[in-house]
């Protein structure tokens, strides 16, 4: 992320979840359902403050938020949510590490053929129980630059890109920066 001396950058990495908001019957009988999305996944916003002598100070909010089970009085999915705030203080070109979120997921699902997986006893022969664990363990590194020039800058740009060429779908990236003087 690119940021201005006490400016905030913000990003987010996930997607959005349907919700059901409100629920409204009609003098007829007719349902009618509201939808709002939720956001998940992965959001960071970064304040950074430079100091005297290449101190930096970054106020930083992360967080992450997992659809959670389902809830079973509403019917709706239920959202995990896992926040950290800190200030940091870190010179230019150090890295630091914020902080770990680990998140263990376990679920178990029966499949199998439709009404013959439900009789009692004999259902076990045309069904199938899966277990599945997820373990996601988020990291997070920090490594402020100060950026005190237009040549930094460029130098920057083609360093980030060199790295952004190793990961799938950024192959089409030009291959030199054009100087601007």
């Amino acid at each position: 992320m690119l940021v201005l001396d006490n400016h905030t950058a913000a990003i987010h990495v996930g997607d959005q979840q349907p919700i059901q908001s409100r629920q409204l019957v009609t003098d007829g009988g007719n349902i009618t359902n509201s939808i709002e999305y939720k956001d998940t996944g992965v959001k960071l916003e970064v304040t950074p403050s430079v100091n005297d002598g290449g101190l930096v100070t970054l106020d930083v909010n992360q967080s992450v938020t997992d659809v959670g089970p389902e809830d079973a009085a509403t019917g709706q999915r239920s959202f995990l949510e896992r926040n950290v705030t800190s200030r940091i203080a870190v010179r230019s070109g150090d890295s630091v590490v914020l902080g770990g979120l680990i998140t263990d997921n376990s679920t178990v699902a029966k499949s199998g053929v439709p009404y013959l997986m439900d009789i009692p006893v004999l259902g076990n022969l045309f069904s199938r129980n899966t277990d599945a664990t997820k373990r996601v363990e988020l990291l997070v590194f920090i490594t402020p630059k100060v950026v005190e020039s237009d040549a930094e800058l460029r130098d920057l740009t083609r360093e980030m890109r060199d790295r952004m060429r190793g990961l799938t779908g950024f192959d089409d990236l030009p291959v030199q920066l054009e100087d601007e003087g």
